[in-house]
């Protein structure tokens, strides 16, 4: 999904429980996709290259993540 000029993820990504590595990188988000949190195998995201402006405390739940690409965006807090 890299380079597609995504700004959301549809709400029926939440499904996609057994989804380990997700690269939606170089698109048009702004906010981080709630329905990231809901991805609990996940275990790599490339969500680089983004618009983003904060890291939501729901970043938490994926206890499974070991590997999160957050470079090039544009961070101003990392939410509690």
């Amino acid at each position: 999904m890299t380079k597609n000029k995504l700004e959301v993820l549809p709400d029926s990504f939440i499904y996609f429980n057994q989804l380990e590595f997700l690269y939606i990188d170089k698109n048009k988000f702004i906010y981080f996709p709630s329905q990231i949190f809901h991805l609990s195998t996940l275990r790599y995201l490339d969500i680089s290259r983004n618009e983003i402006g904060a890291i939501p405390a729901g970043i938490n739940n994926l206890t499974n993540l070991k590997y999160l690409d957050v470079w090039d965006n544009r961070f101003t807090i990392v939410s509690d």
